[in-house]
């Protein structure tokens, strides 16, 4: 789990791309993106979240995690404080084509003034069996 604890938007985003980065794929499950998929995997919300088998498998949007649940763990101020910045980079993870992940990026980068270039290589990336 990533902590949220003293650290900045842009320290949060650059520990979030480089763990995603290092993750090479997002985590999915029999259906689709998961928070969290039992074999090391977790979508970019799933890393900041603690490792409870409930938060993994939660079915809904971002925003209904983050309101909805309790017991989110030490990050819990930051994600709520974040829902917006967390629903962006959340559709990063997720997104299927590199145009979409660079578009993604600049509308982060513009609307909460954050450097993104640690971020270039998740774009690049792109996914497995993706299109671009």
């Amino acid at each position: 789990m990533i902590t949220t604890e003293g650290k900045t938007l842009q320290q949060v985003s650059d520990e979030l791309a480089e763990t995603l980065i290092n993750q090479g794929e997002r985590c999915v499950g029999v259906v689709g993106c998961v928070y969290g998929n039992g074999r090391g995997q977790h979508c970019a919300v799933g890393w900041l979240l603690p490792e409870d088998p409930e938060l993994m498998q939660f079915k809904g949007p971002l925003h209904d995690l983050i309101v909805e649940q309790t017991g989110l763990g030490p990050n819990e101020s930051f994600l709520k404080k974040n829902v917006k910045f967390l629903d962006y980079i959340q559709s990063l993870h997720d997104a299927k084509t590199k145009r979409y992940r660079k578009r993604i990026v600049g509308r982060v980068s513009e609307e909460f003034d954050l450097d993104m270039t640690a971020w270039q290589p998740w774009v690049d990336m792109g996914v497995k069996n993706g299109t671009d």
